[in-house]
């Protein structure tokens, strides 16, 4: 083989070369622009002390994290996209303020909704869940949508409040609280722990109040107007605490019950004293006129009058008392 021959087939096979490499550079290129052009916020580990919304999502591409004792506010609007195999640890307190129409999203990066570039449809399982793993802490869920995750919420304290939460194609479960998993038959699900808590802290000779919540259903019937889960002894009445509201029926009730006892057992005695009244006034009353001025049987007749007017109205008083309890009493139980 001549050389002049050998040397034109080598420098094609060079520029080939150098073409393909080029190709290939310029497509990774391409791949890693669409990467950093997503218009998605890269988050990883310690959250601060306020999540904003920026107006794009946030992509979490490892655990995030709320430390112990810190406190963490995610503004509502914000959108989390969890890669596989992350999640949220929460160590502190957690307020999440969604609105009605505006909440807080918790899903899949795979979500087409929130990342339409993406070609693999969202599943259950696509990323781990929230995680509270504190305890005697604030954790508050308001507004805020859980999906395609593992295990939803999975609490180890039942110090949370979840206000109009929504659930949708979670895994294993949607929300578990201390290994329970909890029955989700509402879209909008609210949660407040079935109990009343006040502890106490003396500190400088003055009562505060550590942590108090109030009763309610877990079918999203609202029965509080506020929460307060630390104040000072300001907020409290008069006597130091607040009403048991299962304590006041319960007096309500007994007192209703009572009064409506005795307002129709003493109704019923002054009945029977107006019935004799009465019928010793009709048998006064039916004398001739000329033993109407006696003297004596004048005052007699006057004297029943009066106690017929006297039982009349006693006895009215006390069935009318006794209405009312049974009112009360049937409110009590109803409401």
């Amino acid at each position: 083989m001549h050389i002049h021959t050998i040397i034109p087939k080598t420098i094609i096979s060079i520029f080939t070369f150098i073409v393909i490499l080029s190709t290939q550079t310029t497509s990774q290129d391409t791949v890693i622009s669409e990467q950093n052009n997503t218009g998605f916020i890269p988050l990883t580990g310690v959250l601060p002390s306020v999540v904003a919304n920026q107006g794009k999502p946030y992509l979490v591409t490892s655990n995030i994290e709320v430390a112990e004792g810190q406190t963490v506010k995610i503004e509502k609007g914000v959108i989390f996209l969890f890669k596989n195999f992350t999640g949220l640890n929460v160590k502190g307190s957690i307020s999440v303020d969604g609105e009605k129409n505006i909440p807080v999203i918790f899903t899949s990066e795979n979500n087409p909704r929130y990342n339409p570039g993406y070609i693999i449809d969202p599943a259950p399982f696509d990323w781990d869940g929230i995680n509270l793993a504190t305890e005697n802490t604030k954790q508050i869920f308001t507004y805020t949508v859980i999906e395609y995750s593992l295990y939803g919420i999975k609490s180890l304290t039942d110090n949370i409040i979840l206000k109009e939460c929504t659930f949708k194609h979670n895994g294993n479960a949607d929300f578990t609280i201390n290994g329970q998993k909890q029955v989700i038959t509402s879209t909008l699900y609210t949660y407040i722990p079935d109990k009343k808590v006040q502890q106490f802290q003396k500190k400088n000779n003055t009562d505060s109040i550590k942590s108090i919540y109030t009763v309610t259903d877990n079918n999203g019937k609202k029965v509080f107007e506020d929460i307060k889960l630390t104040t000072d002894s300001s907020d409290l009445p008069l006597f130091g605490t607040k009403p048991d509201r299962k304590g006041v029926r319960v007096t309500f009730g007994l007192l209703g019950l009572c009064t409506a006892i005795a307002g129709g057992v003493y109704g019923t005695i002054e009945l029977k004293k107006w019935n004799d009244a009465k019928k010793e006034f009709d048998e006064l009353s039916n004398v001739t006129h000329e033993q109407k001025i006696e003297r004596n049987i004048a005052k007699k007749w006057e004297d029943a009058q009066n106690r017929v007017n006297y039982h009349f109205i006693r006895s009215t008083v006390s069935y009318s008392a006794g209405l009312a309890g049974f009112i009360t009493l049937i409110i009590t139980i109803s409401f």
